[in-house]
């Protein structure tokens, strides 16, 4: 037997879990086969198959805390913009609204967007009304053709552990995340690294450049002159970069995205670091982790007597 539900993209990682570990006990613990879409797929259809299919779906639901729609869901553009995002959506209200609706909502944060919604078609109606009770307004709705996941570092707890091994391909989806995180800025990104060489990472951080998003760069100088260093590409583009002038290496890996949200560990911006290394991340949105590691890179881009632009 085969039972097919809908689960919006934003809750995709918390069904697959870490290195897929929730999707592999549900596996075996039930007994079936789940297949969740990957991040490049535009889909939401989840497939459990096996004898106990209803036991595995009942168990991820439990897990979740709401009910996974077996209707396919409608994506829409709602009127709700940056400016009103903190009225309808803080204090943790987008989570609950999620929850209560079997949704995903993407928040607005950039100047021109609205809020983007995947939604159960017999769930849309409520949830215009409870945004419109929140915001003092009628809220409508307009045709979205894709819904793109962006994490809404402002209005969400985010407590990520990504881990990468050599050859996995469990990995794919913990690099997504990293690069969806990246990439979900709204005013500022500050990165610290010693290194990138991974077109994918440098290919996002150009793009949160041209969207407006203010991007500066620390750097390692010797790691500069290596082949496949896209720093100096990175710079060609428009955005600040510097490198360190003084002994030892600049050897940092993290990143501060709109002084909200922190991206740190052992893992180089490279390509052999994603496939032939034992790595982590960890990404946060503690206010105190997030603080001391801004304090520091300012602390670093105003030192110009060890760091020089570019």
């Amino acid at each position: 037997m085969t039972i097919s539900v809908h689960l919006p993209k934003a809750w995709h990682r918390a069904v697959i879990g870490n290195r897929g570990n929730n999707i592999k006990y549900v596996c075996t613990e039930f007994d079936v086969k789940v297949h969740v879409p990957n991040a490049q797929e535009n889909s939401t259809e989840v497939t459990i198959s096996g004898e106990r299919e209803a036991d595995a779906l009942a168990f991820m639901e439990s897990k979740l805390g709401f009910e996974i729609s077996k209707e396919e869901l409608t994506c829409v553009s709602l009127s709700i913009g940056p400016e009103e995002a903190e009225q309808a959506f803080g204090n943790g209200r987008v989570g609950q609204l999620m929850k209560k609706y079997s949704a995903g909502i993407r928040v607005p944060g950039r100047q021109g967007e609205q809020t983007l919604v995947q939604v159960p078609p017999s769930h849309l109606d409520d949830l215009i009304k409870d945004l419109s009770s929140a915001v003092g307004r009628d809220v409508t709705q307009a045709p979205a053709e894709e819904y793109h996941h962006r994490p809404n570092i402002h209005h969400q707890k985010i407590a990520d552990s990504l881990f990468f091994a050599p050859d996995e391909r469990d990995d794919d989806r913990d690099f997504s995340r990293f690069l969806e995180v990246l990439g979900s800025g709204n005013s500022t990104l500050d990165i610290c690294v010693f290194t990138i060489t991974n077109n994918r990472i440098a290919s996002v951080i150009k793009k949160e450049h041209r969207s407006g998003v203010k991007v500066r760069l620390i750097t390692d100088n010797e790691t500069m002159e290596a082949r496949g260093n896209d720093v100096q590409d990175i710079a060609d583009a428009g955005i600040r970069c510097k490198k360190d002038i003084a002994d030892g290496h600049m050897h940092n890996k993290f990143a501060v995205i709109d002084g909200k949200i922190l991206i740190n560990g052992s893992f180089n911006w490279t390509q052999g670091a994603k496939n032939m290394n034992y790595e982590n991340v960890m990404i946060t949105n503690d206010p105190d982790f997030v603080h001391d590691f801004q304090e520091e890179f300012n602390n670093l881009w105003r030192d110009n007597n060890r760091f020089v632009d570019v």
